[in-house]
C-alpha cells in the first residue's frame, strides 16, 4: 500500500524529493524478488516474514494472484481514514475541535460553475 497526503507539496528546484517520491508512486505492488515462476501456470510468492503456521512461500496460478491483488483496490469513493473521538461525523464535541469553513469560501462560492458549490459525482 501506499500513504501519500494531499498536501505532501515541493519545491520546484527540490530535484532530489521528487525524485524520492516520483520512486515511492510508481513503485509496483510486488516487489519483483519475491515473485518468480515455476512454469507458465505457477507462481512462487516469497513471504516477507512467515505466517505463524510457518508458511514461507505461496504457490498460486497468475489467475489467483490478480484476484488477490484486485482484492486490494478499496472501491470509488470509499473514504479510508476514519476518525474516532472528537473528530468522529457524530460527536456532539466536534463543533468545539473542528473549525467551521472560513469566511472566505462562504463567499465565494464554487470557482467551476457547478451549481450551488456541490461537485459532480459521476456514477458508475
Amino acid at each position: 500500500g501506499f500513504s501519500l497526503h494531499a498536501a505532501t507539496r515541493l519545491e520546484a528546484t527540490d530535484r532530489r524529493r521528487l525524485q524520492r517520491l516520483c520512486r515511492y508512486v510508481i513503485r509496483p505492488p510486488i516487489a519483483n524478488g519475491r515473485l518468480r515462476f515455476v512454469d507458465e501456470q505457477t507462481l512462487v510468492f516469497s513471504l516477507k516474514t512467515a505466517w505463524t503456521d510457518v508458511t514461507c512461500q505461496l504457490l498460486l496460478s497468475p489467475q489467483e494472484l490478480l484476484e488477490k491483488l484486485a482484492a486490494l483496490v478499496p472501491p470509488p469513493r470509499l473514504n479510508l481514514v476514519r476518525y474516532h473521538g472528537v473528530l468522529a461525523p457524530a460527536c456532539p464535541d466536534r463543533a468545539q475541535i473542528v473549525p467551521g469553513p472560513s469566511a472566505l469560501t462562504q463567499t465565494e462560492g464554487c470557482e467551476h460553475g457547478a451549481a450551488g458549490g456541490r461537485r459532480a459525482h459521476r456514477v458508475s
